[in-house]
Parts: structure tokens; C-alpha cells; sequence
């Protein structure tokens, strides 16, 4: 059998190693948006606004909505777009992030997504989080018109359950990922119209 190429393995670790930095970000956002409220009550999600018409995020190679009510949160690790409900200070909230590497400008996007299975999830969210389950993997999903994968799952941050989707696609050799975060409780409730924020989401050239 042929030898793979160093750069071959080049591509290969950044596959592997590209979910950590959103792991992080996925924590950070639980902290930034959980800074301004009120920790004495239950923490409830608010209903989200149907109007995602005006596009308010633009970003490299981007644009998405914000819903009513809506506001900017703070921008973490590699994320271009960051909001969150309650004027961008709770609970849930959504993101875009653009990962620039040498990798995604050889790696065909079908052998990215194939690379995403749930078991590479759990063994990469397990060096941060814990009790980490995916309970969605969509490999035919769609991001800004794109083939993408899309991943629902769970894990324990700081002693709080936290529920999150990423939908992740290549294009013009940048990773795009749109992901939304919110208490695992109140995610079900929500997440139907966290997908009408995504679909939002247009790629620009």
C-alpha cells in the first residue's frame, strides 16, 4: 500500500484539531451571555421574533439577521458574528465563525463532512466538556445554499448543561461554521426558530 504524503497528514490533523477552538468558543458564549442576568430566578428563554429580514451580521464572505430583540454579544476566539437574545446579553445565542487554513483549500468538502461522525465529536468535546452526547448527525444539510454537516449535541460546562448545533461547510478554502447555544432544557423549544436565524445566513462574493 502507498505512503500518505506529509501533506496529506498535514490535512488530515488540522480535520481533527479544527473542532477544539469552537469547543472553546461554545464555553466562552455560555459565559459572555449568562454575564448580565439575573442568577437568583430560573434562567427562561423568551420567545424569538419571526422577522429575520434585515441583515445586520456581514462578515468575510457573509451576511445573516439578527431577530428583533436581538443585540451583538461579545466576538470570541475566530467568531466574525456573535448575538444573543435579550439585547445580546442571555441566553440562547448564535455565531459565525470562519476558520482560514491552507487545508480547506485542498480538502474536498465531501471528505470534511465525512471526517465530522459522532464519535470524532465525543472524543474531541471530552478533552473540554463532560457527559458529552450528540443526539443529531445530518450529513445532506444546508449552509447558505451549500452542502453542509449538521451536529445537535450536549455537555456539561462549569456544572451547567448546555445543548448546541454547528453547521459546518468549505467554501473558497475557509471552514464556515454557524452554531446557536442554549440551556439543554430550553433548546427543543427554541430550536426550530435558532434554524430560521441559519437560514438566514448567504454567502457573498
Amino acid at each position: 500500500m502507498m505512503g500518505i504524503d506529509q501533506k496529506t497528514i498535514g490535512v488530515m490533523k488540522t480535520i481533527r484539531i479544527v473542532a477544539l477552538p469552537l469547543l472553546i468558543v461554545l464555553a466562552g458564549c455560555l459565559a459572555s451571555c449568562n454575564q448580565n442576568n439575573d442568577t437568583s430566578g430560573e434562567n427562561e428563554t423568551e420567545p424569538l421574533a419571526s422577522d429575520t429580514s434585515k441583515f445586520s451580521g456581514v462578515g468575510p464572505g457573509f451576511v445573516v439577521s439578527t431577530p428583533e430583540g436581538w443585540g451583538d454579544a461579545p466576538l470570541l476566539g475566530r467568531m466574525k458574528w456573535h448575538i444573543a437574545a435579550n439585547d445580546g446579553t442571555s441566553n440562547p445565542d448564535c455565531f459565525v465563525i470562519v476558520t482560514e487554513d491552507w487545508s480547506f483549500e485542498v480538502t474536498p468538502l465531501d471528505d470534511y463532512i465525512k471526517t465530522q461522525t459522532k464519535e470524532h465529536l465525543v472524543e474531541v468535546a471530552s478533552t473540554m466538556m463532560s457527559d458529552v452526547v450528540v443526539d443529531v448527525r445530518e450529513d445532506n444539510f444546508e449552509l447558505g445554499g451549500q452542502r453542509a454537516v449538521h451536529l445537535v449535541y450536549s455537555a456539561t460546562v462549569d456544572s451547567i448543561r448546555l445543548t448546541s448545533f454547528t453547521t459546518q461547510t468549505i467554501r473558497s478554502g475557509k471552514l464556515y461554521t454557524f452554531g446557536c447555544n442554549d440551556m439543554v432544557d430550553s433548546f427543543p423549544l427554541v430550536y426550530v426558530d435558532l434554524l430560521k436565524i441559519q437560514d438566514s445566513f448567504q454567502f457573498v462574493d
